[in-house]
């Protein structure tokens, strides 16, 4: 029975052994050279986007040793996008009075915090107003710190848009005084004063391949091609308007998805990245989550207004960083463009503060296709289930056939 059993067991072992698991094979690798530091960084180039999984999670950093054995390095990988941190500020209104020179409102800060933005809201839904800013210590001297800064609310049947938030350098005074230049009677409702830091994004600049605009006059749209020259991560685009009056248009911002072949010609899909309104009182940015990106299509609804001269476009994407260290003496490569990678796991994710602030910046050579050939499959010992449960009931059978005999026997 011994002899049956273990049979058994290494037949099973066996079929197991020879059909589990592939071995990943990676389709680019960059050289990475003049490593001299234990810690090092590397900027991701622009050309590996459209050829890596879309988190990224197909890159390796992998050294060769002069045996041949292969270190896989461990990394965080960086998005450059910077932090935004906002505080509300406590502070009470202590004063409310107008004269012929307009309508003033006056803030005192409780806590002795520096600011630097006001948010205001107002009872009235339409309006148009130029506004000043000034601080004081003793409510006696002031210092102008924002003049003619221009707020507006348009609500309608076709628009709902408030531009009120005051953005200025950071000021540190017990008192602010706000006044509003206005015939009518400003009725604030609610403010939030705020003090906002923020740790600067790196971004880069992509170039555009081509963009071509079309009035299209059933719509009264404003319809905008843009082709960048390969798939980029991208996360904001701007608009450079030359028009020289003030303008007011919902704009809505997409990427192409995916595309389709149809007996009608070809079928785009787009991604809608962001809407908004396109206006003359900011600076015409728009920001998303960032996405990858070869083709965009823009809107900008006209209603019956002149079209807007579109003097340029600047699309931007952040900056993507490796960090990583070096234990071993080896010839070390960038590996990526892999289906089957998974994202790997480091214990170096776990201790980012012992990083070190100055880290070598290293140069990524040039792409080489790797010509991997693909592993013999090895054919299992039957390929046919019919084969595989026929050996297994002649097995049963067998074994069978020695229990019946041991027991005859006793």
């Amino acid at each position: 029975m011994r002899p049956i059993f273990n049979l058994l067991c290494l037949f099973f072992l066996f079929h197991t052994s020879v059909t589990k698991g592939q071995v990943l094979q990676y389709k680019y690798k960059r050289e990475l050279s003049e490593i001299k530091d234990k810690w090092n960084r590397i900027e991701l180039p622009d050309e590996i986007f459209e050829k890596t999984s879309s988190g990224l999670e197909d890159i390796r950093i992998i050294g060769v040793t002069n045996d041949l054995d292969t270190i896989e390095v461990p990394f965080i990988l960086q998005v450059k996008n910077g932090k935004e941190k906002t505080k509300i500020i406590n502070f009470k209104t202590i004063n409310t009075s107008k004269n012929q020179e307009g309508h003033y409102f006056t803030f005192e800060i409780l806590g002795g915090e520096s600011i630097n933005q006001i948010d205001l809201n107002f009872e009235q839904k339409n309006f148009d107003w130029r506004v000043k800013l000034e601080g004081s210590h003793d409510q006696k001297s002031w210092f102008t710190l924002i003049s003619d800064y221009r707020i507006l609310s348009i609500h309608n049947e076709s628009a709902d848009y408030r531009f009120t938030k005051l953005e200025f350098a950071d000021a540190k005074y017990q008192y602010y005084r706000l006044s509003v230049d206005s015939q009518d009677s400003p009725k604030l409702t609610s403010a939030e004063i705020l003090k906002t830091e923020f740790s600067e994004a790196t971004h880069k600049e992509y170039r555009i391949n081509n963009f071509r605009v079309e009035e299209i006059k059933d719509t009264k749209q404003t319809e905008l091609d843009i082709n960048l020259q390969m798939t980029l991560p991208i996360n904001s685009i701007r608009f450079n308007i030359s028009s020289p009056f003030d303008f007011y248009r919902p704009i809505k911002i997409m990427a192409l998805k995916d595309s389709m072949k149809t007996e009608k010609g070809w079928k785009f899909n787009y991604q809608t990245l962001a809407t908004g309104i396109l206006n003359s009182l900011e600076k015409g940015e728009f920001s998303f989550n960032s996405t990858r990106v070869k083709k965009l299509k823009v809107l900008i609804s006209n209603n019956d207004n002149q079209a807007l001269k579109i003097q340029g476009i600047e699309i931007r994407g952040y900056e993507h960083e490796l960090i990583f260290r070096i234990d071993e003496d080896a010839r070390y490569f960038l590996f990526y463009g892999c289906t089957d990678a998974t994202r790997p796991s480091y214990d170096i994710e776990q201790f980012v503060n012992k990083i070190p602030t100055q880290i070598t910046l290293l140069n990524v050579g040039e792409e080489q296709l790797l010509n991997n050939k693909t592993t013999p499959k090895k054919d299992p010992l039957f390929k046919s289930m019919i084969w595989l449960w026929g050996v297994m009931g002649l097995i049963i059978l067998v074994i069978g056939w020695f229990s019946i005999k041991m027991l005859i026997q006793n």
